[in-house]
């Protein structure tokens, strides 16, 4: 348990704003999550270990969301069949999830 957080922390420290790199570390805290929920039953502080790394999965997990958001969003805006204000809109929301995607990088760094 303890090296899975470990290389969860690292993966983390390590990513900084890199897309994939961020995505690697969620995958990473699911991992120490796992081992500490079989730990739990012998190391009752396994829980609260746990609890966070499923906290800081669910984070980069929504980071994760609202970067593939995004690139669909672009992608079908882009498209030649599709209507001008229907491209503002994706615009728009596509806008919406790169700013979520930077805030989420941001509250990582504090």
């Amino acid at each position: 348990m303890e090296k899975a957080q470990r290389k969860a922390d690292k993966r983390l420290r390590k990513a900084d704003d890199d897309i994939e790199q961020l995505h690697r570390a969620r995958k990473a805290f699911k991992r120490a999550r796992y081992a500490a929920e079989l730990v739990e039953p012998a190391d009752s502080q396994m829980k609260s270990i746990a609890r966070d790394a499923q906290e800081m999965q669910t984070l980069l997990g929504e980071h994760q969301d609202a970067v593939v958001t995004a690139t669909f969003l672009a992608t079908t805006s882009a498209d030649e069949d599709i209507e001008a204000g229907s491209a503002f809109t994706y615009g728009v929301l596509m806008a919406n999830e790169l700013n979520r995607a930077a805030e989420i990088r941001a509250s990582l760094r504090n």
